[in-house]
């Protein structure tokens, strides 16, 4: 409830596309998720995305970790190709930012391994 509080006064002060809300937006993702929430964690996550789009080039490290998350989301829905789709996304981002063994480059790796058929499928 205090995020969602929090998230009621940045939405009276800030724009409606603010990056700060994307922040927001995202974070509530995460709880939501862990609560079981999935449905409304997909929400929070693609107004995040939808707003982060807006400020950042496609290409940003911002916008893969919203891919990554929402991969986690997809593959709990069982949508496994949607997942695997998002995970190839975020690491051809991640990739064109950091070296091979920043830790969140090898987490898709590992979540490309587990559940899509390794890194070499994705490329």
């Amino acid at each position: 409830k205090r995020m969602e509080r929090a998230i009621e006064i940045e939405e009276a002060h800030f724009e409606a596309d603010h990056p700060t809300l994307a922040t927001s937006y995202s974070n509530l993702a995460i709880i939501l998720e862990n609560l079981g929430d999935l449905k409304g964690a997909r929400k929070q996550l693609e107004r995040a995305i939808a707003i982060d789009q807006k400020h950042f080039e496609a290409d940003h490290p911002k916008l893969a970790t919203r891919y990554n998350n929402l991969a986690h989301i997809e593959l709990q829905e069982g949508n496994k190709a949607e997942a695997c789709r998002l995970w190839r996304k975020t690491y051809e981002i991640l990739s064109k930012h950091f070296d091979d063994d920043h830790p969140n480059l090898r987490s898709v790796v590992a979540s490309l391994e587990k559940h899509c058929g390794g890194l070499a499928a994705a490329r």
